[in-house]
């Protein structure tokens, strides 16, 4: 299932303290592009996505938030 592997994705970058993940979901018409940029909308750990540079690579950036003591989500 394409969005529960990205939001565990998120949540697994966010415990081992990224702040920029990218998440790979393909080309083609355009479906998981949808799926997965709609869960990263709504995911309380994601501050702003945009489609990765040359998205034809099928590609979305995902900035993560920090908690106010600048520590990961899973601390």
């Amino acid at each position: 299932d394409v969005v529960s592997v990205a939001e565990e994705y998120v949540r697994a970058a966010s415990a081992a303290g990224l702040r920029e993940v990218r998440l790979i979901h393909g080309r083609g018409k355009g479906v998981h592009r949808a799926l997965v940029q709609a869960a990263l909308e709504r995911h309380p750990m994601v501050e702003r996505f945009w489609d990765g540079d040359g998205s034809h690579l099928g590609a979305t950036v995902a900035v993560l938030r920090a908690r106010p003591d600048g520590r990961p989500h899973s601390e």
